[in-house]
């Protein structure tokens, strides 16, 4: 989708920590830092990723954004989008 709709949605985010950790609840506001602006929407999902890794220096980290696009035209359509940063593509078993 490459339009700025009104959206809803669900957003999960997994990391392998490397030196420091963060609780559930600052994951959800960093996550919503980036959510609440127009925007379009595969943007979040590179921030979000771009923004943990920055500031958690982790082995690995992946953001999934599942949302629903409203509107009067829209209907009811689905969306996934995801990002991801260093090493969670390798080895095998952390896919």
């Amino acid at each position: 989708m490459d339009h700025v709709l009104p959206s809803c949605g669900v957003a999960g985010v997994a990391w392998l920590p490397y030196v420091r950790i963060l609780g559930l609840s600052n994951l959800a506001r960093v996550a919503g830092l980036f959510v609440r602006e127009l925007q379009l929407p595969k943007r979040p999902t590179t921030q979000i990723a771009a923004c943990l890794h920055e500031r958690l220096e982790p082995k690995g980290i992946g953001v999934v954004l599942e949302f629903t696009a409203r509107g009067a035209r829209a209907g009811h359509q689905d969306c996934y989008l995801g990002a991801g940063r260093a090493r969670l593509r390798r080895p095998q078993h952390t896919r």
